[in-house]
């Protein structure tokens, strides 16, 4: 039988009334106090079960790992929590176009030149929103000069200058400048300014 604890003890009341104290009756109220408790510990059972999946969603998706997250979400959402994952969606949903949004901007002013509004707008971005898929593939553009008559060396290739560098977060990006055949090696960060007048070899 499939009725609820409380399904099961409503109908069996007027039986109950007329089973006199003893073994049968005891026996009777314990199995249905069995049941409850057995529903009980299993709903407290996929409660914790769909918390822990809630949590590893999140973690998935601190890491980029969007693919999982949704799959712990599907997870959580057959246990029941569907309230809890409509929610967390509807804030991934707004983080997202938060962040896409942002990147529009890196975009925009890198296409205008303006490199220190675009170096601003990712490091907003990469603070707000690190493992967003809108950070995949983001650099910092660094404008490198010196003095006339010098050249830039990335990996053997000479370069006139002024030349923009795009450095990966958190990245170095070691270049070489020659003059009148002496050179100087200087290593670059993604975090320096927008523009750097290097001194010439």
């Amino acid at each position: 039988d499939s009725s609820s604890p409380e399904a099961w003890r409503e109908e069996a009341r007027p039986w109950l009334l007329l089973i006199p104290a003893g073994p049968w009756k005891s026996g009777l109220e314990s199995a249905a106090q069995l049941i409850e408790e057995r529903e009980s510990d299993r709903a407290r059972s996929f409660r914790n079960q769909a918390e822990d999946l809630l949590k590893l969603a999140r973690k998935n998706r601190s890491l980029g790992q969007q693919r999982k997250a949704k799959e712990n979400l599907q997870q959580a959402a057959r246990l029941g929590a569907r309230e809890e994952v409509r929610k967390l969606l509807s804030q991934w949903d707004q983080e997202d176009i938060e962040a896409n949004a942002l990147r529009k901007k890196v975009d925009q002013c890198r296409s205008k030149g303006d490199l220190k509004a675009c170096r601003q707008y990712l490091s907003t971005l990469l603070e707000r929103y690190p493992s967003n898929d809108a950070t995949v593939g983001v650099q910092f553009p660094v404008r490198i000069n010196s003095s006339e008559n010098t050249v830039m060396l990335i990996d053997g290739i000479q370069h006139a200058l002024p030349v923009i560098l795009e450095i990966p977060p958190f990245k170095t990006q070691k270049v070489v400048l020659e003059r009148n055949a002496r050179q100087a090696v200087y290593v670059i960060t993604a975090e320096g300014p927008a523009e750097l007048q290097l001194p010439a070899p």
